[in-house]
């Protein structure tokens, strides 16, 4: 009836596991047998009093190009002033903002707000054309 080759074509062909997805992990890898039904949890090297401390921890960060434009046109943000641009990014945060721009004591400034980052800062003196792209809010800071 059929021969080996013939039989070992038909069992390929009707073969469920080429027809059904394989479980993949996070890095693209096909995870097979136990071990896509028992996944052992990352053993972290921070201990969970960091972690916390990290997430209770709001203040903005200054990106790299944020400090040389700040130094270069002498823009200094005190307490007070980092204070109420970490207010502004955590209302921004509660509405679902992204990337915002935050207008403060004449500077203009964009904000990542998942990443709690000041990316750039302009002053109301050389703001050029007064274009801003890539935002998806604005706030006022008071």
């Amino acid at each position: 009836m059929f021969n080996v080759s013939t039989r070992r074509k038909v069992t390929e062909m009707v073969n469920p596991s080429r027809y059904i997805n394989p479980r993949v992990n996070r890095t693209g890898k096909t995870i097979s047998g136990d071990s896509a039904r028992q996944t052992q949890p990352k053993k972290s090297s921070e201990s969970f009093e960091d972690v916390l401390n990290s997430k209770l921890d709001k203040k903005v960060k200054i990106s790299g190009h944020a400090a040389t434009r700040m130094k270069r046109e002498g823009i200094n943000l005190d307490s007070s002033q980092t204070d109420r641009l970490g207010q502004a990014v955590d209302k921004v945060e509660d509405k679902g903002g992204k990337t915002s721009l935050v207008l403060m004591d004449e500077m203009a400034m964009v904000v990542n707000v998942r990443q709690r980052t000041l990316v750039t800062v302009v002053s109301n003196q050389r703001q050029g054309d007064g274009v801003f792209t890539d935002i998806d809010s604005a706030v006022i800071a008071d």
